[in-house]
């Protein structure tokens, strides 16, 4: 459903092929794929009502004389009709908790580092790979009985995720991250780039430590979140 306005859009402005990489349209994609993510990560944009809000879109479209992608004509046009794209402190909790099982899951981390290119093929990785989340492992690296089943939970969830070039993620394999990191950036400065640009901060080199950088992360993601979804949150709560 989503693609439907952008296919109508492609066709009424006569896009062809090199529309995908034409540097004069760049800001335009980026415009378009920033609305799709945030519409799919918005629960009920996508459900009921779907002929009567495309329809409203296609007008939208329609009225829109201008050589971009009319954003903010289609969330007046949404808002009116009960599925605007407005998120409360409260969904951004939730939006945090999503596992990788879950279908926001993927468009919440394009949505929160979009530097990653999707013309190429990318993976939702576990920064802390899940091989390592077995009640066995955990306990060889000390990890107390009372807290394995919180980190297995956590494991799943979205601070513990990161969107990783296919061929990066393979060779990755069940590498704790401060290793995988040492051997895949060898300069220091690559290494602190990529930590950066994806919210891991210092990342430890044992599992034990898994819980505290995990709490640091979501923080650090909360952070940009809301600002990306333009979402006011009390300093104290990040």
């Amino acid at each position: 459903s989503v693609l439907i306005p952008i296919a109508y859009y492609v066709h009424r402005h006569g896009l062809t092929e090199s529309y995908r990489s034409a540097v004069g349209k760049k800001q335009d994609r980026e415009r378009i794929q920033r609305w799709v993510n945030r519409s799919l990560v918005k629960a009920g944009v996508w459900g009921s009502g779907l002929d009567t809000l495309l329809i409203a879109l296609r007008d939208a479209l329609r009225k829109a004389d201008g050589p971009e992608f009319p954003v903010e004509a289609i969330e007046r046009a949404m808002d009116q009709r009960g599925k605007g794209l407005r998120f409360t402190k409260d969904e951004l909790d939730d939006l945090l908790d999503s596992n990788i099982q879950n279908r926001r899951t993927f468009p919440l981390l394009a949505l929160l580092y979009p530097y990653v290119d999707l013309r190429n093929q990318f993976h939702v990785d576990h920064v802390f790979p899940s091989a390592r989340f077995t009640r066995a492992r955990l306990r060889q690296a000390g990890v107390g009985e009372e807290n394995i089943d919180a980190l297995i939970d956590r494991s799943e969830r979205l601070p513990n995720l990161q969107l990783l070039d296919g061929a990066a993620n393979v060779s990755k394999q069940d590498k704790l991250p401060a290793v995988w990191l040492k051997s895949h950036f060898l300069n220091e400065g690559a290494r602190k780039d990529f930590c950066d640009r994806n919210d891991l901060g210092e990342v430890p080199e044992a599992m034990k430590d898994f819980a505290t950088f995990f709490e640091a992360r979501r923080k650090r993601m909360l952070t940009r979140l809301a600002e990306v979804l333009g979402v006011e949150v009390p300093t104290a709560t990040v």
